[in-house]
């Protein structure tokens, strides 16, 4: 395992930076890496790390920990997972987040045809001007004609 110490961390949004005692690139690190810990990390705390290298040339630490801090053990909760999952049974799942429902059907129908009554205004409006356009033009092509009189000789 390297050696190194935190010299950037930005708790909002979990992760941060280790100086290597020996290597000149600072080393990536993110708070998944050190979720087993008992506390959080913070600037100036010596970690101990494995690093890897990605496709991109960066390197990250990946199994690391804070000298001098505890590891957290697994609760019993943990615990009895974990027996569950070991001995053959069905572990208990986990629920996602709750899904808000439809309030009830007769709002969902009536949003419904209130929009169509919007789109058929829409339509008979966009109708009614294209009507009087053409109408329009016509009167005035057909009334120029009437009106035009011949010059007196």
């Amino acid at each position: 395992m390297e050696t190194g110490r935190l010299v950037r961390w930005n708790s909002n949004k979990g992760f941060g930076f280790i100086e290597p005692d020996e290597g000149d690139r600072d080393v990536f690190i993110h708070i998944s890496t050190l979720k087993h810990m008992a506390r959080k990390p913070h600037v100036g705390d010596r970690i101990e790390y494995v690093i890897e290298q990605l496709a991109d040339g960066k390197i990250k630490a990946v199994q690391a920990q804070i000298e001098g801090v505890a590891v957290r053990t697994q609760s019993n909760k943990d615990k009895q997972q974990t027996n569950q999952s070991h001995q053959g049974q069905k572990s208990i799942k986990k629920k996602g987040p709750i899904k808000m429902q439809k309030a009830t059907t007769a709002s969902g129908t009536m949003s419904r045809i209130i929009i169509i009554l919007i789109v058929i205004a829409i339509g008979r409006f966009a109708y009614q001007a294209y009507y009087d356009i053409t109408n329009a033009s016509e009167a005035g092509a057909s009334g120029a004609d009437a009106t035009i009189q011949e010059p007196r000789k």
